[in-house]
């Protein structure tokens, strides 16, 4: 993976998946409809927050770049 020193500024979309494979699929899901920089983090989601995001963690990016055309 690789990281960048601070998250850009934009929509934010979480997606709770669990195993590899799930998370593979929310991924190329993501990517596929037109989304240029997927973060992989772990974190709780309860009642639809993510109680635990810090936005000024340095984000991990997921390394899929995004399709040029879907």
């Amino acid at each position: 993976m690789r990281s960048m020193k601070e998250r850009v500024s934009g929509m934010l979309v979480a997606v709770a998946a669990s195993g590899p494979e799930r998370q593979a699929q929310a991924m190329d899901l993501l990517a596929r409809v037109g989304a240029t920089r997927i973060e992989k983090a772990d974190g709780t989601i309860r009642a639809g927050d993510w109680t635990d995001f810090d936005p000024l963690t340095p984000p991990q990016l997921a390394g899929r770049p995004a399709p040029a055309s879907a």
